[in-house]
């Protein structure tokens, strides 16, 4: 069997195309299961499977996002950026299946396109809300082949210098469409170059003096290192990154998600859509593939980004309502 998926909807169709008679995909569904067939589908993963930290950056970070809502609409526009790529041989995972059947895949991933881009959720009037892409924030490129090798994923074509310049810009779109916004990303090491990083503990006295003063603490060279170094790590974590001084300029706050949840960025959800479409109908070239990925990102409507949005909005209630459950507990 090739590698494209054989969905319910689709055998309809071609059951259909053959016959002259329409059936419908719940009905193949059922004859499918019947004859022995199965379309499965993963688990998701458990909130208490969550460190304590997490569960305390998690909590934070809601309290902090949600302070920006009147009921359910954003206050300030929500602005929702990341990046993601797309494989040569990305094809759907699942496909209906006799149990002799064998599936034939594409050997390796094959090249990946990187993809980076940003989403606002902003209100028009006074009660509606509309989603849509940020004007000219989304790039499509030919992975770095050697980079992604090293790294083994797709953050081998990023680093700090091109995320800040294209951060930069972003930005600056941002204020001139929107006004002050809230940037929503997550903590990945390029978001989180640090502004005139803490010195290691092993560099000289003086570049420890020098650096405490620039952070506003008073020192000298007549103080023991010892008394330095613990004011540098006293100092070290309040130190700020680019990512949140560079919008600082314009009015716009920084928000990190918590690290591995995913599930709290809509534009994870924007990304599947558009990697679902290329899935079911995989691309044979590296010119197929960048064309589909456009096409995707040009399906992309304001209905589909508030899709995304209020399913995100759920997933933050529910972990609001467990926190609240936490705390009933350990009260009792």
């Amino acid at each position: 069997m090739s590698g494209k998926p054989a969905t319910s909807q689709h055998i309809a169709d071609v059951a259909q195309s053959l016959t002259g008679e329409a059936i419908s995909a719940p009905t193949v569904r059922r004859t499918l299961r019947a004859v022995n067939c199965w379309f499965k589908v993963g688990e998701r993963r458990d909130i208490r499977a969550d460190s304590d930290a997490n569960a305390a950056f998690r909590q934070k970070y809601l309290q902090r996002k949600r302070a920006n809502l009147n009921k359910r609409t954003a206050i300030r526009t929500e602005v929702y950026l990341d990046e993601s790529f797309c494989n040569l041989h990305h094809v759907a995972q699942r496909t209906w299946l006799l149990p002799e059947m064998k599936r034939v895949l594409p050997s390796g991933k094959g090249r990946r396109f990187c993809i980076i881009g940003a989403g606002a959720i902003t209100r028009v009037g006074n009660h509606r809300t509309r989603g849509e892409w940020v004007k000219g924030s989304v790039k499509v490129w030919a992975a770095d082949k050697a980079a992604s090798t090293a790294t083994g994923d797709y953050h081998g074509s990023f680093n700090s210098e091109k995320f800040e310049r294209w951060f930069g810009q972003l930005c600056e779109t941002l204020s001139a469409e929107y006004g002050e916004c809230n940037i929503i990303m997550d903590g990945a090491k390029y978001h989180k170059r640090g502004v005139d990083a803490a010195p290691a503990k092993s560099k000289n006295m003086d570049t420890h003096v020098k650096w405490l003063l620039r952070q506003g603490v008073p020192a000298s060279m007549l103080m023991k290192k010892k008394v330095l170094q613990q004011l540098v790590e006293e100092k070290r974590g309040s130190a700020n990154y680019e990512t949140v001084t560079i919008p600082s300029k314009w009015g716009h706050k920084v928000l990190f998600t918590p690290p591995y949840h995913p599930e709290l960025q809509p534009i994870e959800l924007i990304w599947a859509a558009i990697k679902n479409l290329i899935a079911k109908n995989p691309c044979r070239t590296m010119v197929e593939l960048e064309a589909k990925i456009h096409d995707g990102i040009n399906s992309i409507t304001s209905k589909t980004w508030l899709k995304a949005y209020r399913h995100v909005q759920n997933v933050e209630e529910e972990y609001m309502e467990a926190m609240e459950t936490d705390e009933d507990v350990l009260e009792r």
